[in-house]
């Protein structure tokens, strides 16, 4: 996302910890003030890398892949404690929680799961982002 806003979510946040000395909201601000153009400095350079992962609900238990009402009920969550221990687990943003009903992720608003990963070794986001793909479960019926 670029123009004359900061960009969604937690990317801003991801940004200044990302690139040492860098304040995307005070670029921001600076810039809707009449103080920019914001100078970029020479030292902008990422010291960490920085993934976005979405965890979409795709199925329900009846086998229902497309569905405007949910259908179906969470009764647990497996995996956040081991996602949480991955070296590279920044934060993470769940959206259900047992007894939630929950239908087939259609947009944004209806993704169960997002996760922020971050680490200066793009290996390690890889690998930890491979894991938690395969950690994170919804239990439904």
């Amino acid at each position: 996302e670029i123009g004359a806003r900061l960009s969604g979510g937690r990317k801003a946040d991801l940004a200044a910890q990302m690139v040492p000395g860098w304040h995307p909201l005070k670029a921001l601000v600076q810039e809707y003030a009449g103080k920019g153009p914001v100078q970029i400095p020479d030292s902008f350079r990422p010291t960490q890398h920085a993934v976005h992962l979405f965890f979409p609900l795709e199925i329900l238990p009846s086998g229902a892949v497309s569905t405007d009402t949910p259908q179906a009920t969470v009764r647990a969550i497996e995996g956040l404690t081991e996602i949480e221990a991955l070296p590279s687990y920044h934060c993470h943003l769940l959206m259900v929680r047992p007894g939630s009903l929950v239908g087939v992720t259609r947009d944004i608003v209806s993704t169960p799961f997002f996760l922020w990963l971050m680490h200066s070794d793009q290996a390690q986001l890889k690998q930890d982002a491979k894991m938690a793909r395969e950690l994170f479960h919804l239990q439904l019926e």
